[in-house]
């Protein structure tokens, strides 16, 4: 049988309808492929986890966990491969970003360079065009989120090294990249050794 998330991806009938969001225009509850998709706030507005059910039954939860400053930590379940992910993770996202929140490291970075432990839970904004590469071994038993950000218009890359495996929008691929000033790519732990899921905030 397929994997939920496939499902969801392969769902009749095509398409969103039903979308409803609150009055600062976030993300409340719609219909997708046949799923009811329904976004759960915290307290601060951001999301705490996102649900998609099947009217038969069954159903996939995609959950965000933060700290007690509001930033980001980890994410739980697997991605839901909605059409809103990138506006449902620019939330997310934003957390990570918080200059002076919870614990969030910031560094500046102007050539390539492996990703390593002590780049959890940190924003490495880029000055010049460089690669990023995720290498195996990184421990994620406390969850791991990084965001790497182009402080310039340069391309900025996020790589797979030798055994990784990362994965954006559901489908794996070798890297990924943005090129605007101010865009990021948003690296998250999946919980499975040497899996990282990427999530591009612009472009």
């Amino acid at each position: 049988m397929p994997k939920f998330a496939d499902r969801f991806a392969a769902g009749t009938p095509r398409g969103v309808s039903q979308l409803t969001k609150d009055a600062n225009g976030r993300l409340i509850q719609w219909v997708e492929n046949g799923f009811k998709v329904t976004v759960t706030r915290n307290a601060a507005g951001r999301p705490s986890s996102v649900t998609a059910s099947l009217p038969s039954g069954g159903s996939l939860v995609w959950g965000f966990e933060y700290d007690s400053g509001g930033v980001f930590l980890r994410q739980s379940g697997s991605p839901i491969p909605t059409v809103f992910q990138d506006e449902i993770l620019r939330d997310v996202a934003s957390v990570v970003s918080a200059s002076g929140g919870g614990s969030v490291a910031q560094a500046s970075r102007s050539a390539s360079f492996n990703v390593a432990q002590s780049d959890n839970n940190s924003v490495v904004t880029c000055s010049a065009a460089l690669t990023a590469t995720i290498p195996s071994g990184l421990d994620q038993s406390q969850g791991f989120v990084m965001e790497v950000r182009a402080g310039v218009a340069a391309t900025i890359t996020v790589a797979a090294g030798a055994g990784v495996t990362l994965v954006i929008a559901g489908a794996s691929v070798a890297n990924t990249s943005v090129t605007a000033d101010g865009s990021s790519i948003l690296i998250t732990g999946s919980g499975t050794a040497n899996k990282f899921y990427l999530n591009k905030v612009g472009s």
